[in-house]
């Protein structure tokens, strides 16, 4: 009865949602993150291991997401889009884990049956949004590396420029005759 446990209900689902989230965080996501960065550096060992970044984000789709990202900057930065990125990512993470915590719960502790066995589908859901998650996060790797190495050759060659123009004032200053 909803109206009898009504709030039980809520400060039980607010617990299991603070301990889902947690739970990936501190456990899955660590693992996830160094399976991601294995997925990634192997793709870069040879020539013949480059269709693996091709089947996580071909270049073309790379650049016409940069392409829209820029032309939205002063709406929203291209850091504000990762940080987002980011966000729907763990949200997928976390709906994986809650649909196996979730439906462990009803067969263990309710003696639902439907929702536990590995051919139900909230399990195979559950495969599909982690594995959709870990795409989209190796995705955003690889838009990352691109994003963070841009930025740093921009900086490189704005501080270069810095100095040629200080080296070009301190000389013309020099040669500026003294009264």
């Amino acid at each position: 009865d909803i109206e009898k446990h009504g709030t039980g209900l809520g400060i039980v689902a607010l617990l299991a949602g603070t301990l889902i989230y947690s739970l990936h965080r501190a456990i899955t996501n660590p693992l996830l993150e160094a399976l991601r960065h294995f997925v990634i550096w192997l793709s870069t060992l040879s020539w013949w291991l480059r269709w693996i970044r091709i089947l996580i984000m071909p270049g073309a789709v790379r650049k016409l997401m940069e392409s829209r990202w820029e032309a939205g900057e002063n709406f929203q930065p291209t850091t504000g889009h990762i940080t987002s990125w980011g966000d729907y990512i763990h949200m997928q993470y976390t709906a994986a884990l809650a649909m196996i915590f979730g439906s462990a719960a009803a067969h263990f502790l309710g003696g639902f049956s439907a929702g536990w066995p590995p051919q139900c589908l909230l399990t195979w859901t559950a495969v599909i949004f982690a594995a959709a998650g870990f795409h989209s996060d190796c995705r955003k790797q690889l838009v990352e590396e691109k994003y963070y190495e841009k930025r740093k050759v921009e900086k490189t060659a704005k501080a270069a420029q810095e100095v040629m123009l200080h080296n070009k004032l301190r000389r013309s200053s020099q040669s500026a005759p003294h009264h």
